[in-house]
């Protein structure tokens, strides 16, 4: 898997008494960095994670545990509807169309997970389809881009209260490093 320059991931608590809530976190990762840390106080039963513009299962339990870790592969990822289905009937109405959601858990033993454009869904054990909500249209550009230079792209991890900002570079930025007086160091981003 190619490595982001910053991750996103969506930590769900589910409740048989109202809708899972959500939480995302945002991750800037450093030139050649492969491992992250997302620190949450709150219990979760399921874990998303955005790589580019896919979607990845990074974790499903049943009873929330305080400490995991997690690798993420190319079998994890939630793969999108568009893949799943023909043209005819993507083109259905959405009401229409996800009575054929259980097909795919179904007939593809390898799928976890896939996505439409409202939906999160999950294959079960048994082989059924659990779809749930999935807000993916967040808008996580930040509402001053006065902290990043050189036409980078700002993010933030909340649109109102951020805990957290990155710059995304294009992939040509070369960026110098000066630290102490040390010599100048060259790093891509």
């Amino acid at each position: 898997m190619t490595i982001p320059s910053y991750l996103l991931a969506y930590f769900f608590t589910v409740s048989n008494e109202s809708e899972p809530i959500s939480t995302t976190m945002l991750q800037k990762l450093t030139l050649f960095q492969h491992v992250v840390t997302f620190r949450i106080t709150i219990p979760f039963h399921l874990v998303i994670v955005k790589v580019v513009d896919r979607y990845y299962l990074a974790a499903l339990q049943q009873s929330p545990k305080m400490v995991l870790s997690i690798s993420i592969s190319p079998s994890q990822e939630c793969i999108s509807i568009k893949e799943l289905f023909n043209s005819t009937i993507l083109q259905r109405a959405r009401y229409r169309r996800i009575k054929l959601y259980h097909i795919p858990c179904q007939s593809r033993l390898d799928l976890k997970c896939f996505t439409d454009e409202v939906y999160l869904c999950l294959c079960t054990n048994e082989r059924h389809v659990n779809c749930m909500d999935f807000d993916r249209s967040n808008n996580f550009l930040c509402s001053f881009n006065d902290s990043c230079r050189n036409e980078a792209q700002c993010l933030q991890d909340h649109p109102r209260c951020p805990s957290a900002r990155v710059c995304v570079y294009t992939d040509c930025f070369f960026l110098v490093i000066n630290v102490n007086l040390m010599p100048k160091v060259w790093a891509q981003h």
